[in-house]
């Protein structure tokens, strides 16, 4: 089962232009140990992690073409899918391993802080011009790395909480 689901996602995620043809092998990987390791409710939370970034990175894509921080519509790239996923995973396959709850807990907190990551940057960056470097709150130019906006930090904190309740309530 967890093959099969894996192929049709990686197949749909690429079709999407979801992920490159690096990212597809990567997220093909990530999906299995995912399914493999922690069982259907695992693969609903990747599936809303992936809604979410899709939809959150072609939001507002005009305005971040005109910040020059538009990412390209062809999708996410194997270090960008293992970066933001490979701990999940491998709390997914720890879980397996050892049976121990925990290892759920800490792959629910990893696909969260992926979704809140990536839709606070994305959702930031669509909505705001200015954001306020993290370390020294002076304002920069939205899309500068280490800037947060009021936006983008709700917009992550929704994510996240989507995430973790699907999780949730999907065992």
């Amino acid at each position: 089962t967890a093959a099969a689901v894996t192929a049709g996602f990686t197949a749909l995620a690429r079709w999407m232009r979801g992920v490159t043809r690096t990212g597809a092998a990567a997220g093909a990987l990530v999906c299995f140990l995912l399914y493999a390791g922690a069982g259907p409710g695992a693969f609903l939370a990747l599936v809303t992690v992936f809604v979410l970034a899709w939809m959150s990175t072609r939001w507002g894509y005009k305005q971040k073409q005109a910040l020059g921080t538009a990412e390209k519509l062809d999708g996410r790239r194997a270090s960008q899918v293992l970066a933001n996923l490979g701990v999940a995973a491998g709390c997914a396959v720890l879980h397996a391993v050892s049976g121990r709850t925990l290892y759920l807990l800490t792959m629910t907190a990893a696909l969260s802080e992926a979704a809140a990551d990536t839709v606070s940057s994305e959702m930031g960056q669509a909505s705001s011009q200015r954001a306020r470097l993290i370390t020294t709150w002076e304002w920069v130019p939205a899309g500068t790395d280490g800037g947060v906006s009021a936006s983008g930090t709700l917009a992550g904190i929704g994510a996240a909480a989507v995430v973790s309740l699907v999780s949730i309530l999907a065992g």
